[in-house]
Order: C-alpha cells, then structure tokens, then sequence
C-alpha cells in the first residue's frame, strides 16, 4: 500500500467540503475511487477520536481528570486493535488499596473506548466478545463506544462489564448512557 501525500489529502479534503462525490473527486485528481474513500475514511476516524475526547473532558469536568490515551498507527491512520482510546486516572476509593503494601493512589481505574464514526458499523457481536476479553485481561471498570456522525458531539453507549446474554435478533447490547440514569457523568466520576 502506497502512502497518500498531505497534497492528495488536502486537495481529496477541499473538494469533498465542496459536495463532489468520490467518483467525481478521483476523476478530478485522477487517482482511483479507492484512495478517494480512504483518505475519507481516515479523515472521519481522526474528527471522531478528537470529538469522543472532547465529549469525555466535557462530562468529566469538576471531578478527578481522566488521561485519554490514544492509540494512532503509522501516518496518523487508525492502528490494529479493538480499543481506540484508554481512559485512565488513579484510584483513589478502592478498598484494595488498603491492603499492605498498597497506599492511596497506587492502582489506577481504567475505561476501555471504542469510537465509531461517520457511516460505520456498530460492533458486530465478535467485536463485543473482543471488548468483554481485553475488559477482564485489564480489569477495566468500562467499556465505552462513542458514536460520531459528524454534526454533534458523539453519543456515548456502555457495553458495561457484566456478560450480557445475547437476544435473538438484537443488533447490539449497547446502552445509551444519556438514556440511562447513571448516565456517563457518574460512570467518568
């Protein structure tokens, strides 16, 4: 796979603000449709990471800060892996820290977030199993997806970490954590 030169990019950018629909783009550039759609889709993934962010910092303001880890692979593109970002912060309030030799502030609390943007896919039930997996591996408090469609901040649903059943028929367990009472500010705080 070739590496797209920040002069496709930008040009590939510019003209997709303007309206032009990828077949019209590539014609224009003379590059392939697929590199139209690929540099699209990078686009989205990077905006929908930078609002999942922002949307974190907003509901978490006033209480202790989270770090946001983000896990980018070569170019700034989307690296392999079913988490996208890692929420952390130092635990404070576990019991286990009172356990010798642990002191306050010795374990850390951990958030797992999968960010989807634009026309993408919620995860299939893999992509759940796969989350549930990594969540035990590290003992993560959350699993969190944020949903990005490029005009609001993202939407934020909790898979939690309790192994939900699957329903027949259902298209995914996410929760919407504005519709739950425990909403996302009490789970981030």
């Amino acid at each position: 796979m070739s590496l797209i030169s920040k002069s496709l990019r930008n040009s590939v950018i510019a003209l997709c603000k303007k309206g032009l629909d990828r077949k019209e783009v590539a014609r224009r550039l003379r590059v392939a449709p697929g590199r139209v759609s690929a540099i699209k889709a990078q686009e989205t993934a990077k905006k929908a990471i930078k609002w999942a962010k922002v949307k974190i910092a907003r509901e978490t303001k006033g209480s202790k800060r989270w770090q946001i880890v983000s896990f980018f692979g070569h170019e700034g593109r989307e690296s392999r892996g079913i988490v996208d970002l890692l929420a952390i912060r130092r635990d404070h309030k576990s019991s286990k820290t009172k356990e010798k030799p642990l002191k306050i502030g010795d374990l850390f609390e951990i958030i797992l977030v999968q960010v989807k943007g634009g026309g993408a896919r919620m995860p299939s039930k893999k992509d759940r199993q796969r989350m549930h997996k990594v969540c035990d591996y590290y003992h993560a408090k959350e699993i969190v997806l944020a949903s990005w469609k490029g005009t609001k901040l993202p939407v934020l649903y909790s898979l939690g970490k309790s192994k939900m059943k699957e329903r027949p028929g259902a298209k995914f367990q996410w929760e919407s954590c504005e519709m739950k009472e425990k909403a996302i500010k009490g789970l981030l705080r």
